[in-house]
């Protein structure tokens, strides 16, 4: 036996560990670039329309009065952003100067939700075939170079933002979804009962209220997954039994787990409440695209997230393919789980993405579909690169199968490690602003023009004063100015 035999478990956790280094060093430096979006300032101040939700975190003034006001069923992501970004500046202040701390909170925060992101789903992976540290690791390498950030395919299949208040709304919910729906997975996979069913009963109300006003797409979400769950359950006792269907149905809340069951029905029974009170959400106002007409421009962000070879996903789904074929020539005992992953799986996309139109719409959102809206798409077909790709290692007989494989997934790798580089737009203009601007700040009581055309804690640069309100306000908050000052653009 070769050294390398020997020590064959200890050289493919160091390579799986060198390469994760490495990964996580380049997507932290992505980060870092990241400029200060137009919603961050609305929401971490708050502005007086964004403090009736903190207010009101169940919007029952939307339930009982019928009033409409911003972000009526999105509580959660409102107020963790703001705890967050109303200590961890201040924090990195101890090290940094405010502009720096600022900038540093915003990298921290899509850090810990890319290593969140990472961790949550390769648990799962590892859980699904027996959980151990090394399997743990392994699909962490696995994943880890189809988590795109920037470069062509970030805009349609990117896993954060490049804004970290989208981050905020769309990614972070999905990391806390998975924590809570790990472990009817795990009862799922090993029939295991839950050992101690009151934590779970006291636990998961709260918890599940808290992900149901957790952004835009928990909600409908949760109530997808719990009814393709009750489906699950039925049609696995009912090819079971070989019962007539209906009696099968009734049986099942008999049968079934009750801590699963009240997981279930009590989360489609909240999904419904947010989805609910979510149409008073002033903010929907904005789409005034007919229902048909959304449903037509989906046809086209379906064909630029899926299909497109440079901008979508369309080389994941050809590595899926070519891991399927591979199992079935290899070990076709294993078609039967396989049809009934992919069954339930793809089923889900397109239920998902069949109810994205009625959702509403965005402008900066022209085809309903993209990067933030695709991200539980993003996490099925991560799951299942990731499962394939582990059997298929393991269903190779030979060495040099093996070694033929992994160059080939190999490839893949670099072929998004290559195009997710560095942001072109970066935070840089925007630092030397907010430097100007503090410097002014200590020498005038005027309003300021600044000598930078860059938006500056906005979307887009300001022509006027006025617009820049909010961020005067929140530049002040933490001291990069010394006084509320208004600032534009100079041309």
């Amino acid at each position: 036996m070769t050294f390398f035999q020997k020590h064959k478990n200890t050289f493919i956790l160091l390579t799986a560990f060198v390469f994760l280094f490495f990964d996580l060093k380049h997507s932290c430096l992505q980060y870092s670039k990241t400029p200060l979006d137009g919603d961050f300032a609305n929401i971490v101040l708050p502005v007086s329309s964004y403090q009736t939700v903190l207010n009101d975190p169940l919007a029952l003034r939307a339930l009982i009065q019928q009033e409409k006001y911003p972000a009526t069923n999105r509580f959660t992501t409102h107020f963790l952003m703001k705890v967050y970004f109303d200590n961890v500046p201040f924090w990195f202040q101890n090290i940094y100067n405010p502009i720096d701390s600022l900038y540093a909170s915003i990298t921290l925060a899509k850090m810990l939700i890319h290593i969140g992101f990472l961790f949550i789903l390769s648990l799962y992976l590892a859980t699904y075939f027996g959980f151990s540290f090394k399997k743990l690791i392994s699909f962490s390498a696995i994943i880890s170079p189809f988590l795109i950030v920037n470069g062509p395919y970030g805009s349609n299949i990117g896993f954060i933002d490049f804004s970290i208040t989208y981050a905020f709304f769309y990614t972070l919910p999905i990391i806390f979804l998975m924590v809570f729906y790990f472990p009817i997975y795990r009862y799922i996979l090993k029939k295991e009962e839950f050992k101690k069913p009151i934590f779970y009963y006291l636990f998961s109300t709260p918890f599940l209220l808290f992900l149901v006003l957790f952004g835009p797409l928990n909600a409908p979400l949760i109530f997808i997954i719990n009814s393709f769950l009750f489906l699950f359950i039925i049609v696995e006792s009912w090819k079971i039994q070989n019962r007539n269907f209906i009696k099968t149905v009734f049986l099942n809340f008999k049968t079934t787990n009750k801590t699963v069951l009240y997981f279930l029905i009590l989360g489609i029974i909240l999904s419904i409440y947010s989805i609910y009170i979510g149409q008073f959400n002033i903010e929907n106002d904005w789409c005034t695209v007919p229902l048909h007409e959304r449903f037509k421009v989906l046809a086209t962000g379906i064909y630029n997230t899926f299909l497109s070879t440079d901008i979508g996903a369309f080389w994941m789904i050809f590595l899926i393919i070519v891991n399927t074929f591979l199992i079935l020539l290899f070990k076709p005992e294993n078609k039967k789980t396989l049809v009934k992953i992919y069954f339930f799986l793809v089923l889900f996309i397109i239920v998902y993405c069949f109810l994205l139109p009625f959702g509403g719409c965005r402008s900066y959102r022209p085809f309903i579909l993209r990067s933030d809206t695709f991200i539980p798409n993003l996490v099925v077909i991560l799951f299942l690169i990731s499962l394939t790709t582990y059997k298929v290692i393991n269903v190779l007989k030979f060495k040099q199968h093996q070694i033929c494989y992994i160059f080939f997934f190999g490839s893949f790798c670099f072929y998004f490690l290559k195009y997710d580089h560095l942001p072109e737009y970066t935070n840089d203009n925007e630092k030397k602003a907010l430097y100007f601007l503090g410097e002014k700040s200590r020498t005038t009581n005027q309003d300021i023009e600044v000598p930078f055309n860059c938006p500056i804690i906005s979307w887009s640069t300001y022509n006027n004063f006025d617009e820049s309100k909010s961020g005067s306000l929140i530049l002040y908050k933490y001291g990069i100015t010394k006084k509320v000052i208004r600032y534009k653009y100079k041309p």
